[in-house]
């Protein structure tokens, strides 16, 4: 079910997200008044598209920020400041170690972080396209199908798409799934499992509460949800 619900589903109403790196790490110095020395940009942009690398005073590393992630998720630099602070978002950031001629490598996945000059730019720009028309085609499709709006249906193509991309890159734990599972619709790992052991002895109750929430999230029906669900889990 949850495996299901990941690749299926997109949470929250549409909204303009604000979030700049600028504004995300302003808004961290401005949380996390208990800690002496600030977060700190030290690159932006990057090589790799929609990442940031900065200095977190806390953990007293480097650390690769997925700020576009971010901005696919939440509604404005405040909000993703809290996320990050809170810990559970660990698949959109990485611990990096610095190699010497201004680059940052990642610890996880081995990626180079480093400004790109105006040909990189180029380059990335179209890559990226690329990727956006993808989720956007995707997005239309998934919104067709199963009666959501268009900036529904592109942003739960853009948020599996996130999803595929941290599986891509080590074995997503529990924790991760729990975090992006509330972010999506609401709800948790525990309730899931709640509502799938309550199913094996006849009480639906629970699962029925999950999907109309899960709808709510979406603005669409359960019965679309249901639709949605099934259609995931044949794949």
């Amino acid at each position: 079910m949850m495996a299901a619900f990941m690749t299926s589903c997109g949470g929250g109403s549409a909204w303009y997200s604000t979030v700049t790196a600028q504004g995300f790490v302003n808004a961290l110095n401005s949380l996390d008044y208990g800690y002496y020395y600030e977060y700190t940009i030290m690159k932006d942009p990057t090589y790799q598209y929609g990442h940031i690398v900065m200095y977190d005073p806390y953990t007293e590393t480097y650390r690769a920020v997925d700020i576009g992630a971010f901005r696919a998720v939440y509604r404005d630099s405040v909000d993703a400041a809290y996320a990050y602070l809170s810990g559970n978002v660990s698949w959109l950031s990485e611990d990096v170690h610095y190699l010497g001629w201004d680059e940052y490598q990642g610890d996880i996945t081995g990626l180079i972080y480093e400004n790109t000059g105006e040909a990189q730019k180029d380059l990335v720009f179209f890559a990226k396209a690329q990727e956006e028309a993808k989720k956007i085609a995707h997005g239309k499709a998934i919104a067709e199908a199963y009666g959501l709006s268009e900036t529904q249906g592109v942003r739960v193509a853009t948020l599996a798409a996130n999803w595929e991309k941290l599986a891509a890159t080590r074995e997503v734990t529990v924790a991760d799934a729990d975090a992006f599972s509330q972010q999506l619709f609401g709800f948790s790992m525990a309730q899931i499992a709640e509502a799938g052991a309550r199913s094996t002895l006849g009480d639906n109750s629970k699962a029925d509460e999950l999907i109309a929430q899960a709808a709510s999230a979406v603005e669409t029906t359960p019965e679309n949800i249901r639709a949605l669900l099934a259609a995931a889990q044949s794949n």
